[in-house]
């Protein structure tokens, strides 16, 4: 599996290291949040001051500075080299933390289960588009229930994409189902085991619709549109530069997993913590992709 590193560190030689202009914004953010400015400020500055975030875009929001200060990463791991003070990262967690207590997300976070969770995690096996959450409509409460459904599902009132859909109790037991695989036979799915399978990646529409595009252009012997188009491929693929981590998130896998007893219901922190993707599938199966890469597949009909 790849991933592509946090803001403040580039690839170098296969390794990690700290990009210095970057870990330099990471720590202003940390500083200007344990001074007292919001998070929702904080992007608001980013954007005046035209700064470009770990994608090279100016685009900012509260959620996505939580979530640098939120990274662990920046304290320094096995392959991180450390940017934040132990102290400082503590202290912002503790603000967080207050804040979210004084909002009511505490109690929020604490009585409801969060359909949201799903959200980029299901994605169609048809067509490589992300899910939806879709409510039934008034008059259909009572006979449905909510579900998850691709996002191509409609295109101008016309059925589009075929794949099929799922809800939040059937995502759930496949999840308990998967970790609980996994909790009995570690060995096979996470590491040595021989009926593990490879991870593969669904393209995405914007992908598909670009090898479409190439394809055309090279069917009608279009050099001046096949180059650019290739050229917007290798663009791409260069700003998503990416390193192989399967290992170090396999020992991140085993720790976890470690000491483990079988669920009896969802465990939304071991989901975050060892599922990366659902591909869902219309013949009524998902693909549970794990964070090392590895993957299985369950029935949830």
């Amino acid at each position: 599996m790849q991933w592509h590193t946090p803001i403040g560190y580039r690839i170098e030689m296969g390794k990690i290291v700290v990009n210095e202009e970057k870990a330099k914004l990471v720590q202003w953010i940390f500083s200007q949040y344990d001074s007292g400015t919001s998070a929702w400020k904080i992007a608001n500055l980013l954007k005046e001051q035209r700064q470009e975030n770990a994608n090279g875009k100016v685009s900012w929001t509260h959620v996505s500075i939580g979530r640098i200060l939120e990274n662990h990463n920046y304290l320094g791991t096995e392959y991180y080299p450390q940017i934040i003070e132990r102290e400082l990262f503590e202290r912002i967690q503790k603000k967080r933390e207050a804040v979210r207590q004084e909002l009511g997300r505490e109690k929020y976070r604490k009585s409801h289960k969060s359909t949201n969770i799903f959200y980029g995690k299901l994605v169609c096996s048809t067509c490589g588009e992300q899910y939806r959450h879709y409510q039934p409509h008034n008059r259909d409460k009572g006979k449905q229930t909510a579900r998850w459904k691709c996002k191509n599902y409609l295109k101008n009132n016309r059925l589009f994409c075929s794949g099929g859909y799922i809800t939040d109790e059937q995502a759930e037991r496949v999840c308990v189902q998967a970790i609980n695989e996994l909790i009995d036979k570690p060995q096979q799915f996470v590491r040595n085991g021989s009926q593990r399978t490879e991870y593969v990646k669904v393209p995405t529409a914007e992908e598909r619709k670009l090898e479409q595009q190439i394809r055309e252009a090279s069917e009608a012997e279009d050099t001046e549109k096949l180059t650019r188009l290739l050229f917007q491929k290798a663009s791409a693929a260069y700003q998503k530069l990416e390193i192989d981590d399967r290992e170090m998130l396999t020992k991140q896998m085993e720790q976890v997993l470690a000491g483990r007893k079988y669920l009896t219901e969802f465990d939304e922190e071991l989901f975050k913590l060892l599922i990366k993707q659902m591909q869902v599938d219309k013949t009524g199966t998902v693909n549970v992709v794990f964070l090392n890469g590895y993957s299985m597949r369950i029935s949830y009909e």
